[in-house]
């Protein structure tokens, strides 16, 4: 698989690996790249790695003392001193000769303590005394989730003996732009709405370009009984949780439109306290995200607040294939496919805005704007909303953003539709004195009204994918 991304990671193990000491805890979801992570980084270096089994404590001892022959060259070039002992072989790779630093690389270090907790303090003894006396570098590989927080709330001394934690989030959309191959900007949106920055999913849709060929490949995967990603997200719910029926619920209620605790509630007939909490494992696990309005009205005691599926996989799958589970898994399909030809591109316009700000936010920072927001977010009360909201408290400066993922061009009359209802938001007018900068992304190329007016006139933008169109730019 293609390496994708993660140049600030691959950074930092890099800055680890250059230091004194390295005992490093690699953890991420499933299929987020953790291990292509590791072995490019390892790629060049005299790296040990060792993927553990779902299997016994004995079994993998065993299998870790073939890696390390394996790793000497064979059984003639290893030590006749090899033993099957965790101390023993750590010992043994520590002190084996080598022209560079040598790495020690355990992926799935949570199958070795499941078989045994001890082994938290085997290797917390052997980092003391065997492998940072002789300068080895340690990347030990978990997954988020149960195990990992286990580990962090009851063995606090082997938590403690870290030097550095990295844990991988999705891969960014600008970083799917500049790495993945692809025809357009479109492509990337639908196969970046559907799976995400997961890499082990995009290959599903690698052939994928125009909409009827995501379509198709979303019946074959998700919308068949057969199909490899029908129970993924299952999978992903019931590995972290007791019972995934209440999950399965609140996640299905948010998906068809619920965003605050009391419409939650009130769709599943759950009392709002039992909601919050189940909110709360949610977010722990990253598979939500809670958002504030930027902007409170004035003397406002309590901050409106929405919650929103934050995995783009889990998003698409309680949209378009729980509600007709039980039809897919006995080969009647007809629903969930017209439900997915009416809904699919205002399903993307709901990822496209979370790009637009990743869009903008790295305009930002290469300066290709006449603004540096200090926050980004959105707008939204009961009454209206405004997709992106950025406030440079430098220059003084407000923009507002507004996102259209459609199969039309957006016009100069939507544009000044979206002027008129920002100018009519009573909690804008906290920031009179701010110079108003007026932003619009779109898929598809503007009108060329609105494109003539934009290169003519201060302060709007118009982003057609990562394009920039403006006066300013």
């Amino acid at each position: 698989m293609q390496f994708i991304g993660r140049r600030k990671e691959l950074q930092k193990l890099q800055n680890a690996w250059a230091s004194q000491d390295a005992f490093i805890l690699l953890d991420g979801r499933k299929y987020i790249g953790k291990t292509t992570l590791a072995q490019a980084f390892a790629e060049g270096k005299q790296a040990l790695y060792f993927s553990a089994g779902n299997v016994s404590d004995v079994m993998n001892r065993r299998a870790f003392e073939k890696a390390f022959i394996d790793y000497c060259g064979g059984a003639s070039k290893a030590s006749a001193q090899t033993t099957n002992a965790w101390k023993d072989m750590l010992r043994l790779f520590a002190d084996r000769p080598g022209t560079e630093r040598k790495v020690l690389i355990i992926d799935n270090f949570n199958f070795l303590v499941q078989a045994d907790p001890g082994i938290l303090s085997v290797f917390r003894h052997a980092w003391e005394n065997i492998l940072k006396p002789n300068f080895v570098m340690v990347v030990l590989i978990v997954p988020t989730g149960r195990l990992l927080l286990n580990m962090s709330e009851k063995s606090k001394s082997f938590m403690g003996r870290l030097t550095h934690r990295i844990s991988l989030k999705q891969v960014t959309f600008v970083e799917l732009m500049k790495d993945f191959p692809h025809h357009d900007f479109n492509q990337l949106m639908m196969l970046y709405a559907i799976v995400g920055g997961v890499p082990r999913y995009w290959e599903y849709f690698r052939e994928c370009i125009e909409m009827e060929e995501f379509i198709s490949a979303i019946g074959d995967f998700f919308l068949n009984p057969y199909g490899d990603l029908l129970d993924e997200p299952v999978k992903l719910i019931e590995n972290e949780v007791m019972d995934p029926t209440e999950y399965h619920s609140v996640l299905s209620a948010m998906a068809s439109g619920a965003a605050t605790i009391a419409d939650i509630a009130a769709l599943c007939g759950y009392k709002n306290g039992g909601v919050e909490d189940l909110m709360g494992n949610l977010l722990s696990l990253g598979f939500v995200a809670r958002n504030t309005s930027i902007i409170e009205k004035k003397f406002s005691f309590s901050k409106a607040v929405e919650y929103q599926i934050a995995d783009p996989l889990l998003c698409f799958w309680y949209t378009f294939v729980f509600p007709s589970y039980q039809q897919i898994t006995a080969g009647q399909d007809r629903v969930a496919m017209e439900q997915l030809m009416a809904g699919f591109e205002e399903y993307i316009q709901a990822w496209f805005k979370k790009v637009a700000v990743e869009i903008l936010l790295v305009a930002c920072k290469q300066k290709t704007i006449p603004i540096n927001c200090d926050t980004v977010g959105s707008f939204f009360n009961k009454a209206t909303a405004v997709d992106i909201v950025g406030i440079d408290n430098t220059r003084k400066c407000l923009f507002l953003g507004d996102c259209a993922y459609r199969g039309e061009a957006y016009t100069k009359a939507d544009y000044e539709a979206f002027v008129d209802k920002c100018e009519e938001i009573k909690e804008l007018r906290a920031y009179k004195d701010y110079e108003r900068v007026y932003g619009v992304f779109a898929n598809r190329p503007f009108e060329s009204d609105l494109m003539e007016y934009a290169m003519l006139t201060k302060n709007v933008l118009l982003f057609n994918g990562i394009t920039i169109y403006s006066l300013n730019s």
